[in-house]
C-alpha cells in the first residue's frame, strides 16, 4: 500500500514549501500539508495566490486520482492474498472455476442482449453488430469448455487429496460440470450461435429483397429462420435444466455458489416486423 501515497504527498510538500518560500510564509505549513495532505487547499487559499481556484481544482483532481489507484491496488491485491492464502492445488482450482464463471457470465450477457435486437427492422449495422456478438460469444464458449475439462480432469487427479481434506463441494463441483447437462447446454448452446449466425448471413446478403418480402427470399428465410427457433428452444431447454441443478447444488452446498455462474434468459429474436 501508499505505492503513490507517500511520493505524491511528499511532492505536494515541497511544492508547498517552495510557495511558502515565495510568498514569504511560514514553511511549517509544508509540513502539515505532508501530514494532512486535505490541507492543502486552505493553505493555497491562505497564501492569496493568483489562479487559487484553478490550484485547488488541481489539487482535489490529482488527491482523488491517487486514493483511487491506491484503492484499486489494495483491491487488487486483497483478491491476490485470498489466492495465495491457499494451498497450491487448492488455488489452482480456485482460479479454473474463476475462468469458468467469468466466461459464461459474459457469454450469457452477450446471449441476453442478442435477442432483443430487432435486426432486419434497424438496419444492417445491426446484423453486423450481432454477427460480432456471436463471434464473441463462440470464442468464450471454446475457452469455457477447455476450462471446463481441464477443471474436472484436474479435480479427479487430485480426488484422494481432496477427500483427504474434506472438501466434498469440490468434488460436486466437478460431478456438476461433468453430468450430461453441462454437455447438453454447452453442445446446444453452440448449435443455437450457429444456426443464428447462419440466419444472419442470409438476412445480410439478401437484406433489401427480404425487406420488400419476395416470395424466393422469404421461403429461404423461413427455413433458416425455423432452424433458428429450433436451436434456441433447445438451447433453453437445456441451459433451465442446467439451472435447475445448479439451483439445488447450492441449495445444499451455499459456499459454491461464487464459483458458479448465473443463467441467462432469451427470448426469440425478431427478425422482421
Amino acid at each position: 500500500m501508499y505505492y503513490i501515497y507517500f511520493p505524491y504527498v511528499l511532492i505536494l510538500s515541497v511544492a508547498m514549501a517552495a510557495l511558502c518560500h515565495q510568498q514569504e510564509k511560514n514553511l511549517w505549513w509544508a509540513a502539515v500539508v505532508f501530514f494532512a495532505p486535505v490541507t492543502a487547499p486552505y493553505f493555497i487559499v491562505k497564501s492569496e495566490k493568483q489562479s487559487t481556484g484553478k490550484w485547488i481544482a488541481l489539487f482535489i483532481f490529482t488527491f482523488a486520482l491517487v486514493l483511487g489507484t491506491e484503492g484499486f491496488i489494495w483491491f487488487t491485491q486483497y483478491k491476490q492474498d485470498q489466492y495465495n492464502k491457499l494451498n497450491p492445488v487448492d488455488r489452482a482450482a480456485v482460479r479454473i472455476t474463476r475462468v469458468i464463471e467469468a466466461n459464461v457470465s459474459e457469454m450469457n450477457q452477450i446471449m441476453g442482449a442478442l435477442d432483443i435486437r430487432n435486426t432486419v427492422a434497424s438496419g444492417k449495422k445491426e446484423i453486423i453488430t450481432s454477427k460480432a456478438s456471436i463471434k464473441r460469444a463462440k470464442i468464450l464458449l471454446r475457452q469455457s469448455q477447455k476450462a471446463t475439462n481441464q477443471f474436472t480432469v484436474f479435480v479427479t487427479d487430485y480426488g484422494p487429496y481432496f477427500q483427504k481434506t474434506r472438501q466434498n463441494w469440490i468434488l460436486q463441483l466437478r460431478n456438476f460440470y461433468k453430468n450430461k447437462h453441462m454437455i447438453k447446454y454447452y453442445t446446444s448452446t453452440q448449435q443455437y450461435l450457429n444456426e443464428f449466425e447462419r440466419l444472419l448471413n442470409y438476412v445480410q446478403t439478401h437484406f433489401e429483397q427480404i425487406r420488400s418480402r419476395k416470395s424466393q427470399e422469404m421461403q429461404n428465410y423461413d427455413q433458416y429462420f425455423i432452424r433458428y427457433r429450433h436451436g434456441l428452444n433447445i438451447y433453453q431447454k437445456y441451459s433451465d435444466e442446467r439451472m435447475k441443478v445448479q439451483t439445488v447444488l447450492i441449495k445444499n452446498y451455499p459456499e459454491l455458489k461464487k464459483y458458479l455462474p448465473a443463467g441467462a434468459q432469451t427470448k426469440a429474436v425478431s427478425i422482421l416486423d
